[in-house]
């Protein structure tokens, strides 16, 4: 179905205007409660029916978290993302505990947005540009204009933002550093999105294709030297998603990441991989964000059902887990 002008100028001033409060009732339970552990009920899903495949349900898609993280210039305040409507956009909301209002933020793309600890946050949207937008939804303010923008980050000084450019006919796919304003400062050739900074160094974690396995390499920016991490178990059919969500503590000791298998963590001084949640074909944990405040992460559970032949009923759960302590909170925006 095609849009007619009215529709699309309307959908534009959505986008970049849209502030939405909703106030939640003071009769809502306590947004955060401490669990001792998650406890799974592991099950395959049937075969694909067929012709058609599985239809998909759920409660409410606008309700459906699927990655969160705090302000780390308010603990009150959580941002997060749900996957939506009918649309496709994942919609980035501001909430706050105290007050239990929800402020609209943004149309997310399909990478995380990330918050630097200035409360800027900056993100890709759908028209494949880059973006920022303070935690309050102030200053939103479009950095790239290509639409072959990317999966931005912030660099270990909070100040400028890296970012995927995808290959055109006259440049090979590049890690892009511009500074606030948008003006480009340097570029790194790189062959897939889901790079991480270290924390403390100007020190890259990057994605690269070695020996036919996808394969972490540390790049030190300044002096232009690497190091290879860790490589994919698989060896043909190089999927970027064996390192999704590549991600650095703040000590930067240690790495994390989430694929298909579930969610892991890798000790860059003794080369130790640890599994923190394993997936199973109804339970999957998902888009784990290391906070930059405190050694915490925060993810989130999604568990499917399945309802008859052909209906698959999706839920979410958040978690937060204390990397020190090992605890567990779950987070219920929506109870």
């Amino acid at each position: 179905m095609k849009l007619n002008c009215f529709t699309y100028l309307f959908c534009i001033v959505v986008f970049y205007n849209c502030k939405k409060e909703n106030t939640k009732t003071s009769d809502d339970p306590p947004i955060i409660q401490k669990i001792d552990s998650l406890l799974l009920n592991c099950e395959k899903l049937p075969a694909t029916p067929q012709p058609f495949g599985w239809q998909d349900s759920t409660i409410n898609e606008n309700k459906n978290i699927n990655a969160f993280f705090y302000n780390p210039l308010n603990n009150s305040e959580i941002i997060y993302q749900v996957n939506g409507d009918i649309f496709g956009y994942n919609k980035v909301f501001l909430y706050n505990i105290n007050t239990k209002q929800n402020l609209f933020l943004f149309n997310n793309g399909n990478y995380q947005a990330q918050i630097n600890n200035k409360g800027w946050i900056v993100f890709n949207s759908n028209d494949n540009n880059i973006y920022k937008i303070k935690a309050n939804g102030d200053s939103l303010k479009q950095l790239t204009f290509n639409n072959i923008s990317y999966d931005p980050k912030w660099d270990y000084t909070n100040t400028t933002i890296y970012f995927f450019k995808k290959a055109t006919l006259s440049s090979p796919s590049q890690l892009t550093q511009i500074n606030t304003k948008g003006q480009e400062l340097n570029s790194v050739p790189i062959e897939y999105t889901n790079s991480a900074f270290a924390k403390k160094t100007s020190k890259l974690f990057y994605l690269k294709n070695f020996s036919n396995r996808v394969t972490v390499f540390l790049k030190d920016i300044a002096t232009n030297s690497e190091t290879l991490i860790i490589s994919s178990n698989k060896q043909s059919n190089i999927q970027q998603n064996d390192f999704f969500n590549l991600s650095i503590d703040n000590t930067d000791e240690n790495m994390y990441w989430t694929n298909y298998d579930g969610i892991y963590k890798y000790n860059l001084s003794n080369s130790k991989i640890d599994t923190l949640y394993k997936n199973c074909e109804n339970s999957l944990f998902i888009n784990p964000i290391l906070s930059i405040k405190n050694n915490k992460m925060t993810f989130v559970h999604k568990k499917i059902k399945v309802i008859n032949n052909n209906i698959l009923f999706y839920t979410y759960k958040s978690y937060q887990l204390d990397l020190n302590s090992k605890e567990i909170e779950r987070i219920e925006i929506y109870p």
